[in-house]
């Protein structure tokens, strides 16, 4: 089995022995031309892991290795521009005085070999023919791929990418994260992308690290992250699953919407009191004039509709269905579970 290209071991960074780890212990490692998002919400650690692994912080714990060569730890200290990593940052950080191609040169060796890495990097972001144009010529989500052709015009072992899609517009970003991924996989490099949107990190990476109060949560492919979440937090800011009070009695879990068969959960112990985690896609609506839980809000998102429900002790409970399901507001229903694969979590 080959060598993972990035081996993080129980990196820890801590600003201010006041307060607690940016970084906690956190163990990863990336394979060779895979795509790893680092998800979580701001101030999780996520962009200060970015940059311990860049070399522009230095863990006070741990070791950090690149293309098998040792970075950081156990002695250990190369500064960034010795540790064959390229870096787009949010704002992409273009020079305004120079041009498209100068802006991509810009840190190679001078060379005969120069121009061609520099036509080789437009042509993979397909900005072929704007080389003699300045930044404030591109609209942002050309700046952003001038930024990610000059990371990728030195040939990195790899390349950071900082919120690279958090400046532009709704419509823009969508459609750069499709080319984002493309880009990078032909060009044959592994990266590493830190954001906090989900939807972003699914449909762009092969493995998706998801970090809350500076620790690892879980490092899974999207796909698993998503079915499988490890903990509560995986299970609510990835998933955005409803978590649903339960209380064991015989054979079933009583909860508010109803009870609901022991043997339908996966992951049973033996808690007599849980929290069920429910998708907002597996709930099923049907109007019920004697049903306590009412829909409070209805929004059309295009191909689904996102119903708001209110149960009697005040809990809020989403549920996703398809268009030709539509409810009034303030309908009286009855919720039914689509699945047999529920997942249990202890309460807090």
């Amino acid at each position: 089995m080959p060598s993972p290209l990035l081996c993080l071991h129980q990196v820890t960074r801590q600003f201010s022995r006041r307060t607690q780890p940016a970084v906690c212990e956190v163990s990863l490692s990336l394979p060779a031309g895979d795509l790893l998002a680092l998800l979580g919400p701001s101030g999780c650690g996520k962009t200060t892991l970015l940059r311990l692994i860049a070399g522009f912080e230095q863990p006070q714990n741990g070791t950090i290795d690149i293309a098998q060569r040792r970075v950081s730890g156990n002695g250990h200290w190369l500064p960034p521009e010795q540790r064959n990593v390229g870096m787009v940052f949010q704002d992409y950080a273009l020079f305004p005085h120079l041009t498209v191609s100068q802006n991509i040169a810009f840190g190679l060796d001078r060379s005969s070999k120069t121009a061609k890495q520099v036509k080789d990097a437009l042509a993979l972001v397909n900005l072929t023919g704007m080389e003699n144009r300045y930044p404030h010529q591109l609209s942002g989500g050309q700046q952003q791929r001038v930024a990610l052709a000059r990371a990728i015009a030195p040939r990195p072992a790899l390349i950071l990418l900082d919120e690279p899609l958090s400046n532009l517009d709704a419509q823009v970003r969508l459609r750069l994260r499709h080319e984002l991924r493309a880009i990078l996989k032909a060009a044959g490099v592994s990266a590493i992308l830190v954001t906090h949107d989900r939807e972003e990190a699914l449909s762009i990476a092969d493995r998706i690290a998801v970090m809350c109060n500076g620790y690892l949560e879980q490092i899974d492919t999207p796909e698993y992250l998503y079915q499988q979440p490890a903990s509560r937090f995986v299970a609510e800011f990835v998933t955005q699953a409803n978590l649903i009070p339960a209380q064991r009695q015989g054979d079933v879990w009583q909860t508010e919407i109803g009870t609901i068969p022991i043997t339908l959960t996966g992951n049973c112990d033996r808690r007599d009191a849980v929290d069920l985690m429910v998708r907002q896609e597996e709930i099923v609506l049907t109007p019920v004039p004697t049903s306590q839980i009412l829909i409070r809000d209805r929004q059309f998102l295009g191909r689904e509709y996102r119903y708001v429900l209110h149960t009697p002790s005040g809990r809020e409970i989403v549920a996703r269905t398809p268009t030709n399901t539509y409810l009034a507001v303030n309908t009286p229903v009855q919720l039914e579970i689509a699945t047999q694969k529920l997942q249990l979590y202890p309460k807090t």
